[in-house]
């Protein structure tokens, strides 16, 4: 036992049991009996002496080392069976077995069992152990138990070693006894546990399903239910004799006797299965449905010996079953009454079923459409396209598209078509619903012509349509709102500068109105005033609605009115209003009461009311009695009649004679009055002096007929057509160009002249045909000289007064100019596209997924196919140059960062291997977060401009080298001054050494001297090599002063030989600029060298050059080159800065161009004017240094 970690002590059982009194400190009485256990041990022992000298080495160690293999096995298996079980129940059941282990060893153990008696006892505790669930915990117990029969009940006792064979057999048969034990019990528990389950099961099922089972024995005369037959029936559980009986009584009476019919047929031998549906009256007074069902089981002499069937309480599927008989019936009357027509097809195309609808459209009836393919009024349905459909059906996926279905007459109408697959019995069956779309078809083409006539509608009524984005804070604009605020149409426009263009007093009601739109308050509805850029005021009109998204506005969409003639004509009407309120004052002039017998009781008259007569000259009078000059007797008849009726009258109107002797008009309204008995007692009633009103009708009347005279010429065609629809009348508007001579008796399609497709006249005719009103039908007419005029017709159906159709009425427009107008939209488009070709200019549309657009010039600028579909970013970025790519990668994440505009330019490499510079400019759009929206960049082939750039960097480098090349003779004399006094000055420092003693103070500043000749030397060659040298520009901030001086200097000699005085007018506060200083001289050495050269050939006269600076308007410093030469041509100041134009016998004309390009590099310009009295002026432009210069380095020619 040594292997296993134990020392072998040599203990018999009776020493052993002694040292355990000794031990654990026993009284006297404990040792005797452990004495008297240790010597019947002892002869145990002596008995089993001769068994005890086996070998006791390798055997009994392969033993141990099997139970501890064993034991890990079975605690693994344990494990693995404990996963779904609670934790602390299989604690609870391994701490009692693990007790009962311990309290069964320690009882046996002092009786002194031996290993077999102990096994037996321990099986029991595992049997015990294993019905209460626990299969792990039996396991373990059962290695214990056998861990516990070799330590305290195998001799040697205390020692894990087994030295006697037959206590090793019993161990083993003890172990295999336990386990098999366990494992039985656990599978009886199992199986107890899954039959309770089941049973449970099955009476939810029952339950939930409502069935229940019955069993009838005919010996015993023993009826046994089921819970579920007894709530079915709605009575107690029973077990009688008598059941057959009492079920009866609770059958409906009308369907008891078929249940006993069917009951006795199934018990008589060769009878029918029994099966019968009954109801059941339950004693509550419910009424269910019941279907039973049963097998009987007969005895060799055909007797029955028992029945067993089952009961189904089908009061719900009943119930559906009507429902569903119900909603089928309602499902065909609505399939049958739907405006659209539905087919069934199989999977061959046939016709199944099909709706009234079908059969309508179609022209066929039921009979004869069922059984048809959709080939036979399909024009479209080809079999390949039969053959999509329906691998797309067997998929599951529905089938949607426009197609066209011919009448049983031939017509050809259009359909959309919306297929739906369903399996039924295994066969594939098709759902077709499809909508006749004549008339979507019809408004489609409806719509594009409203939308051009709504813009056309807008421009005429001034209303324009704006959307605000909160996130981009811009304005997107209809081309009428544009026009109304003046700007020129863009893509979209700033929130600011659309602030700027209202009326400084209207600004806060602006604000005011979309704040509180934004904020839940009325919708956004002002009126304000827009200054337009040139300074005209409009008053406008505008509202709009806030559009949310998630409790956040996002946009706001509107319209805005110029209401600019409508504001004049309000403050117009505003003082009519105030002459009109005075009238309204005394709106009744006068208030009157008659008797039942119509004589005046009571008369007021409005104060100052001009003819009233006399207070009280009327009353007693009737209305008739009064004198009058209208109106006639007829007029007096009727409301004589109305007045006797007691009915009410209103604005009956009387003329009577004024004093002046012309007419005063009354027009009068009264109410009868009737007394609590209901009994006529008069009149109540109101005049008004309608004299002014009756004048005014009559200027109405004059105006109606000036506005008859209008509308007559508001179309150009008015016509009439009889019920075949031959013109009868046709009046052309006066001076409509090349109007026909003459179609009275002709139908419209009968017109050589008349232009349109035959499906459109199909489509007109089957209108006209139909009597329906008709709108816009365009038709094109032939003018004599070969060219088209457009018209859009419109016409009514006239009915006369039984019905029957009589005709059309309509008006026709000349639509030229639209279509003229349309025809150019499509032209300018194409212009466009044109256009980006021709200057290499492409767009592009990306967000944050990828590209979402490319020009055709965008693909023929990047070399990439457009077949291949949108390039990704990835191929994109591959084109850039290499030497490119970072840089192109961080100017993008810096401008995006940033939030600005992006300019980049780089070079990409096409598929040969030569390079292509290319130019782009991105605008970027953000949202609220922050995130990027989308992207618009244009992409400019720049390759000609960047070699035209290099072409004309070096030109000017050759331009430089030739001015040198005149200033040689100037450079030569300005470079051997300093050298020859500086060899003066070497001179007379030797002589100051020579002198005795030697005059070192004179020596050193001879020496000096010599120094700062040498500098002054060495900075005249370095300007030399400067402009000669080919270097790229350097932009700096330079001393223009400075550089104006040096270049004096280089063409000094230039000045003397041409008898030239210079004069200089300098301005020292601004003398810094930026810029590239050997260009800036350059510019300056040709306009001084054309200034002399120009000089040089006046013969009288001073020559005089004069170079100045001054403070520029554009806060810039102006640099002005005069002379008093000839002057130049004043047809040629322009000319003279074009390439290759020149006034010299000499030179190749560049040296003003270059000049030119120079100074625009800088930001700056250069122009030339006529100098007073003569000569010319030449003046540039260039930006201070504290200015910030925003031009690139690279846009300057090196």
């Amino acid at each position: 036992m040594g292997n296993v970690g134990f020392t072998p002590a040599r203990f018999s059982r009776p020493q052993a049991l002694a040292r355990l009194g000794r031990k654990n400190g026993d009284s006297p009485g404990m040792r005797m009996t452990v004495r008297r256990s240790a010597a019947k041990s002892a002869r145990s022992a002596q008995a089993e002496a001769p068994h005890s000298r086996r070998p006791r080495g390798r055997p009994v160690v392969r033993v141990s080392a099997a139970l501890v293999r064993v034991v890990r096995r079975a605690l693994g298996a344990g494990i693995a069976h404990k996963r779904r079980r609670q934790l602390q129940a299989v604690a609870a059941q391994f701490l009692l077995g693990i007790t009962g282990l311990a309290l069964i060893t320690f009882v046996c153990f002092h009786l002194d069992f031996g290993v077999a008696r102990t096994g037996f006892v321990f099986v029991i505790l595992i049997a015990l152990v294993s019905l209460l669930g626990s299969t792990s915990t039996s396991v373990v117990l059962s290695f214990l138990a056998v861990a516990c029969l070799n330590y305290f009940f195998a001799p040697p006792l205390f020692e894990f070693r087994v030295d006697v064979p037959d206590d090793i057999e019993r161990m083993a048969v003890f172990l295999t006894t336990s386990l098999v034990v366990s494992a039985l019990t656990s599978k009886l528990k199992r199986s107890e546990n899954e039959l309770r389950q089941n049973q449970y099961k099955l009476e939810k099922a029952q339950r939930i399903a409502h069935f229940g089972w019955w069993e009838r024995d005919f010996t015993t005369k023993h009826v046994s239910l089921s819970d579920e037959v007894s709530r079915i029936f709605g009575v107690q559980p029973v077990d009688l004799p008598e059941w057959h009986g009492r079920w009866l009584d609770l059958i409906h009476p009308e369907d008891r006797a078929r249940a006993a019919e069917a009951a006795a047929a199934a018990l008589s031998p060769g009878g029918p299965r029994y099966d019968v549906e009954y109801r059941v009256v339950r004693p509550d007074g419910t009424l269910r449905v019941i279907h039973s069902q049963g097998d009987v089981t007969w005895d060799h002499s055909g007797r029955a010996l028992r029945q067993f069937g089952v009961l189904h309480d089908i009061t719900e599927l009943k119930q559906t079953e009507r429902e569903l008989r119900a909603s089928e019936a309602r499902f065909r009357t609505l399939v049958d009454h739907a405006s659209d027509a539905f087919f069934l097809y199989n999977e061959d195309a046939t016709v199944l079923d099909v709706n009234r609808q079908a059969c309508e459209n179609l022209g066929y009836r039921r009979d004869e459409l069922i059984g048809r393919t959709a080939f036979d009024y399909g024009p479209d349905l080809t079999p390949e396209l039969l053959l999509r459909i329906r691998e797309r059906l067997r998929a599951g996926k529905t089938v949607t598209y426009d197609g066209r279905h011919r009448r049983k007459d031939g017509t050809v109408f259009p359909v959309e078509v919306r297929i739906r697959p369903f399996w039924h019995e295994g066969q594939l069956l098709a759902v077709s619903l499809d909508r006749d779309i004549t008339a979507r078809k019809r408004a489609e083409e409806t719509l594009r012509e409203s939308e051009a006539k709504l813009e056309e509608a807008q421009r005429v009524a001034h209303v324009g349509y704006w959307e605000y984005d909160f996130v981009t804070r811009r304005y997107t604009f209809s081309s009428e709102t544009f026009r109304i605020f003046g700007l020129t149409p863009r893509e979209s426009t700033s929130a600011r500068e659309v602030f700027k263009l209202v009326h400084s007093e209207d600004r806060d009601i602006f604000n005011k109105a979309i704040t509180l739109a934004v904020n839940g308050g009325p919708r956004y509805d002002t009126e304000y005033r827009v200054v337009q850029p040139d300074g005209v005021v409009r008053f406008v009109h505008s509202q709009g609605d806030v559009r949310w998204d998630s409790g956040r506005a996002i946009s706001m969409f509107g319209t805005v009115q110029d209401i600019t003639d409508r504001k004049l004509a309000e403050q117009a009407l505003r003082a009519s209003e105030e002459r009109f309120r005075t009238l309204v004052q005394f709106s009744f002039d006068v208030y009157w009461e008659s008797d039942a017998q119509h004589r005046f009781i009571r008369q007021e008259f409005a104060e100052g009311l001009a003819d009233a007569p006399a207070p009280g000259s009327e009353i007693g009078k009737t209305r008739w009695e009064v004198p009058y000059l209208q109106p006639d007797e007829e007029g007096w008849r009727k409301h004589r009649e109305t007045l006797d009726a007691h009915l009410p009258f209103r604005d009956f109107e009387l003329a009577r004679p004024a004093p002046d002797g012309g007419k005063r008009y009354v027009s009068v309204s009264g109410l009868p009055v009737f007394d609590g008995a209901g009994r006529f007692i008069g009149y109540r009633g109101v005049g008004r002096h309608i004299t002014e009103r009756k004048r005014a009708e009559d200027e109405l009347r004059a105006s109606e007929e000036r506005f008859r005279t209008v509308v007559h010429f508001s179309f150009e065609v008015y016509w009439e057509t009889d019920t075949q629809h031959r013109f009868t009348r046709v009046e052309y508007a006066p001076g409509l160009v090349e109007a026909p001579v003459s179609e009275i008796g002709k139908r419209p399609w009968e017109l050589r002249n008349f232009e349109a497709d035959a499906e459109a006249w199909r489509k007109h005719r089957e209108a006209v045909d139909a009597h329906l009103p008709f709108r816009d039908f365009e038709i094109a007419r032939r003018t004599p000289d070969g060219s088209k005029r457009y018209m859009s017709v419109s016409g009514l159906p006239v009915f006369d007064e039984s019905g029957g159709f009589v005709g059309y009425r309509g008006a026709g427009r000349d639509i030229t100019e639209r279509k003229t107008a349309e025809e150019a939209l499509r032209r300018s488009e194409a212009y466009l596209a044109e256009a980006q070709r021709l200057s290499h200019t492409g767009t592009s549309v990306s967000n944050a997924s990828g590209n979402l657009y490319w020009s055709e010039e965008c693909y023929r600028i990047w070399e990439l196919d457009p077949l291949q579909g949108l390039p990704t970013g990835k191929a994109v970025l591959q084109r850039i140059h290499p030497d490119d790519r970072d840089r192109v990668r961080e100017e993008i994440r810096k401008d995006l960062h940033q939030k600005r505009e992006q300019a980049i330019e780089f070079r990409i490499v096409r598929p040969d291997g030569t390079v292509k510079h290319v130019e782009t400019f991105s605008h970027s759009m953000f949202s609220a977060q922050g995130e990027i929206v989308e992207v618009v960049a244009t992409h400019v082939d720049v390759t000609e401009r960047r070699r035209a750039q290099e072409l004309e960097s070096d030109l000017a480098h050759m331009n430089r080298l030739s001015i040198m090349g005149e200033l040689t003779a100037s450079l030569a004399h300005e470079i051997l001054h300093p050298i020859a006094t500086a060899r003066n000055n070497a001179r007379a420092g030797m002589r100051f050494l020579e002198m005795s003693p030697p005059n070192l103070a004179e020596a050193m500043e001879a020496l000096g001297c010599v120094v700062r000749d040498a500098d002054r030397s060495k900075d005249i060659v370095d300007r030399i090599r400067n402009h000669i040298k080919k270097a790229p520009p350097r932009i700096e901030p330079f001393d223009l002063n400075e550089a104006i001086g040096e270049v004096l200097v280089m063409v000094q000699n230039a000045i003397e030989r041409n008898r030239v005085s210079v004069r200089t007018s300098l301005v020292d506060q601004m003398s810094c600029v930026r810029g590239d200083r050997v260009q800036v001289q350059q510019v300056l050495l040709n306009l001084i060298l054309n200034a002399v050269d120009a000089m040089s050939s006046a013969e009288e006269g001073a020559r005089e050059l004069t170079i100045s600076t001054e403070p520029s308007q554009t806060e810039g410093i102006l640099v002005a080159v005069r002379d008093s030469g000839p002057g130049i041509n004043p047809e040629h100041l322009d000319q003279i800065f074009n390439p290759f134009y020149t006034t010299k016998t000499s030179g190749i004309g560049m040296g003003l161009s270059i000049c030119r390009s120079i100074i625009d590099a800088h930001g700056g310009r250069l122009w030339a004017e006529a100098n007073q009295p003569r000569g010319a002026i030449l003046q540039f432009t260039l930006r201070p240094a504290w200015k910030t210069h925003e031009s690139s380095s690279h846009g300057l020619p090196n």
